[in-house]
């Protein structure tokens, strides 16, 4: 699995779009059992008696459909999944795109920005990992994990985040704004 992940930035912020790139495999067996609980739950609907059943048929219906809502939501993610971020010298703002929907986005406020990066995977001598973003406490000065990427990137593209972050943490008086990048 090599996820594709594109960096630009505007010297304002930092544009990251990470795109999850699954295995053929898994994807067909993904789909096949989605296909098959459709059916069913399909089958379900249409052969239960609901004035038999009365208030117990409510929990019969719902959990598998909510099972089945969610095994298609993860079907969508590794097909189309993209994470999008966008980081600066004060937020983080991120989102996720599903193909046929997007998530709202999300903005994260910081003081002090740390960035971690732990690996998870070696795909043809390439690492791959989730990059963690720390803010510390303005009060205690400890650290607070406020947000890691869902989609693995790889460790050539980290770097390259950090450089660009490290770039933006000067104001117009290169005065440092602070920023901390943590090795494992």
């Amino acid at each position: 699995m090599k996820n594709v992940t594109t960096i630009h930035s505007d010297y304002l912020n930092i544009y990251v779009t990470a795109g999850v790139r699954s295995k053929l495999a898994g994807r067909i067996l993904l789909g096949i059992t989605v296909f098959i609980g459709f059916v069913l739950f399909c089958y379900l609907v249409i052969y239960l008696d609901f004035r038999e059943m009365g208030k117990a048929s409510i929990p019969i219906i719902l959990v598998p459909g909510a099972f089945l809502f969610f095994l298609s939501k993860y079907l969508l993610w590794n097909f189309y999944g993209q994470e999008y971020l966008v980081l600066n010298s004060k937020t983080i703002t991120y989102y996720y795109d599903y193909g046929f929907f997007r998530t709202n986005p999300t903005t994260i406020h910081y003081n002090r920005l740390g960035l971690r990066y732990s690996i998870t995977d070696t795909f043809e001598d390439e690492s791959f990992g989730r990059l963690s973003f720390i803010n510390y406490n303005t009060e205690t000065n400890l650290p607070e994990g406020i947000y890691e990427t869902a989609v693995e990137i790889s460790e050539n593209h980290a770097a390259e985040i950090e450089r660009l972050l490290e770039k933006i943490m000067f104001d117009e008086f290169n005065e440092e704004r602070g920023f901390t990048f943590l090795e494992n």
